[in-house]
């Protein structure tokens, strides 16, 4: 509590936010909402003792993909920072 204290006198302005914006684009954030439901399905249709072979194969299907998109989209944005950091010292003598 006392760091931001100490850093809201710090800075020039201070302006409260309404609402929390994820940093994950919404087609990720959408994807692992229905991920959510699915994985709550099978658990709840795991402990009533039915079987469930087709959900939870899903489940791993939408699983994998998600991981893969994530990857992707963490790549893409290391590329983004890296080409802005290349950008802010752009030298033909030192190459980042």
């Amino acid at each position: 509590m006392r760091f931001l204290a100490s850093f809201k006198n710090r800075l020039t302005k201070w302006k409260q936010k309404e609402k929390f914006r994820s940093t994950l684009p919404y087609h990720i954030i959408k994807k692992l909402k229905e991920v959510r439901k699915i994985r709550n399905k099978y658990h709840h249709l795991r402990q009533t003792d039915i079987e469930c072979e087709e959900t939870r194969i899903l489940l791993r299907v939408l699983s994998r993909v998600i991981k893969n998109e994530f990857g992707k989209y963490k790549a893409a944005q290391w590329q983004n920072v890296l080409a802005a950091t290349q950008q802010a010292h752009d030298n033909k003598d030192k190459i980042f």
